[in-house]
């Protein structure tokens, strides 16, 4: 459950994300030749609505790109709710592709947010990727079926 918040903080979380962002990546390279944080920025635009999750997504990359980014300084810039977010779309560099998959199920917004990722990169892809399409076609069908379960789930009070 999304934390509350008002349409100021709103703006802010998102700009704040944003420019955090921009500059973590600040240098880097998207496999498609474009800057990283153009990546960052066309999967996060997908929750211009969704502040705190456009701020998952516009940091979605930041803990796995960028080394001296660590989880605490997402919390102590953007609170619990958002680290964790960025957390579970984080892939550890010895972790299965299937393990962070099934990691990533676990969080609503990170289904959605990992939809919109490999979506993004699908329409972008180059030759490296077009050899895994077939493990993205897959993973995109696994993480609907969740994103459907998550809908389905009727509210526990």
């Amino acid at each position: 459950m999304s934390p509350p918040s008002n349409m100021t903080l709103d703006r802010d979380i998102r700009s704040l994300a944003a420019e955090f962002a921009r500059n973590a990546h600040a240098g880097q390279i998207h496999r498609d030749g474009q800057p990283a944080i153009v990546h960052s920025l066309g999967v996060a635009e997908n929750f211009m609505e969704e502040p705190e999750v456009y701020a998952i997504a516009v940091l979605h990359d930041v803990l796995e790109d960028c080394p001296e980014i660590t989880y605490d300084h997402i919390v102590d810039e953007f609170g619990t709710f958002i680290a964790v977010g960025v957390l579970a779309l984080t892939r550890a560099k010895d972790e299965s592709w299937s393990h962070y998959i099934a990691r990533v199920r676990q969080n609503p917004d990170a289904v959605r947010i990992k939809i919109a990722d490999i979506q993004y990169n699908i329409g972008r892809a180059d030759e490296k990727f077009l050899r895994k399409l077939g493990m993205y076609t897959d993973t995109l069908a696994q993480l609907q079926e969740s994103q459907l379960q998550f809908i389905s789930r009727p509210c526990q009070i």
